[in-house]
């Protein structure tokens, strides 16, 4: 067996021949050394040789087989549901519940309105707090609460005190409607009839549940 010695550069420097015989032997080995062949006759032991350079990269290989398919992931809708009283409302047949949290309707600061859409997740936070956003100026300074602000959340069916005094600290989440953030497999809409009759759900639709139209209106 030959085995090449290289330098530090990745030149062959040398070839080493190595003959591994059964029993010991006189034999010819050959070495060749920077282009200078000798030829030396003596006795050789069977044993490991060096091991040689690193090789050429090989080919690329044969394209693998086809990996098993399997159905893909249908696409999701989220929809928020709202109670109108302390209990969590539940999702409809179908649906998955996400997260629960407090009904927020509207927001108005600084002559500046944005109302949520109740359907929507944005109209159900995690958490409940009277100023529910911050107000950031253009050098990149933002302050809470510190204008006239409001938050207007939708509410239960309790009655407001008779006193109509204010209302602090843990009482306020019984007068915050609970909502529920949902999600479905297929999206959802309502439909209004502007009567006193249920609407019916157009062709191919199911109804998830009933309930009564409402519109956002401030004074």
């Amino acid at each position: 067996m030959c085995v090449p010695v290289c330098d530090s550069s990745g030149n062959i420097r040398l070839c080493r021949c190595f003959f591994y015989p059964l029993s010991k032997a006189n034999h010819f080995t050959t070495l060749t050394l920077l282009n200078k062949r000798q030829t030396f006759y003596g006795s050789v032991f069977a044993r490991a040789g060096p091991l040689g350079c690193q090789g050429q990269k090989g080919q690329k290989g044969p394209l693998g087989p086809r990996g098993c398919s399997t159905a893909g992931l249908a696409d999701s809708f989220l929809l928020a549901r709202h109670s109108q009283t302390i209990r969590v409302p539940d999702c409809p047949q179908g649906t998955t519940l996400i997260y629960s949290g407090y009904s927020l309707l509207f927001i108005n600061g600084n002559k500046r309105a944005h109302g949520q859409d109740l359907g929507s997740m944005g109209s159900c936070l995690p958490r409940f707090s009277t100023m529910p956003f911050l107000f950031c100026d253009t050098d990149n300074t933002c302050r809470y609460a510190a204008r006239n602000d409001y938050s207007y959340w939708l509410s239960t069916e309790k009655p407001m005190p008779r006193s109509m005094d204010l209302i602090r600290g843990d009482e306020i989440s019984s007068y915050i409607s609970r909502c529920s953030v949902c999600e479905g497999s297929s999206n959802a809409m309502a439909i209004h009839s502007q009567t006193a009759q249920l609407p019916d759900c157009p062709g191919d639709w199911e109804s998830l549940w009933t309930g009564y139209s409402f519109v956002m209106v401030t004074t």
